[in-house]
């Protein structure tokens, strides 16, 4: 994940929007395709479908 808020760098990747940077650059040292959305994204979207979807009773506000 990316968490930019608060930190003071002189990275490329100043904040979320310069993301790309990162996945072309994983690209053009080798990693897959297929490596660099596991990276990107869709770790975190199995991760979620896992929680939201392997409980036996619905998901309660919690405040």
């Amino acid at each position: 994940g990316s968490d930019f808020d608060g930190i003071t760098s002189r990275l490329e990747l100043r904040d979320a929007a310069g993301l790309h940077r990162l996945t072309d650059r994983m690209l053009k040292a080798g990693f897959t395709k297929d490596q660099v959305e596991k990276f990107s994204h869709e770790n975190a979207e199995r991760v979620f479908r896992e929680i939201l979807t392997d409980r036996s009773e619905p998901l309660q506000d919690v405040y």
